[in-house]
């Protein structure tokens, strides 16, 4: 897992996306929510949660997901 966590703290990945510094990424699984925390070149901090501990960001990207799949 952490080496796909690396590229993210690269200032590329700052470059791609020009809002300004980069805090945090969040990536939803079905089993766990990760969540990464650049600290610096190829630094960080990943944090696992169980999906029930993020239930707002779960119903708000599951009506999301519906509204993709109904257009």
């Amino acid at each position: 897992m952490l080496s796909r966590l690396e590229p993210e703290s690269h200032s590329a990945e700052e470059e791609a996306f020009p809002f300004g510094d980069l805090y945090v990424t969040v990536r939803r699984f079905e089993k766990a929510i990760i969540m990464h925390f650049p600290t610096g070149n190829n630094r960080g901090v990943a944090v696992s949660l169980e999906p029930e501990t993020a239930h707002n960001l779960n119903t708000f990207t599951t009506e999301c997901l519906q509204q993709i799949h109904d257009e």
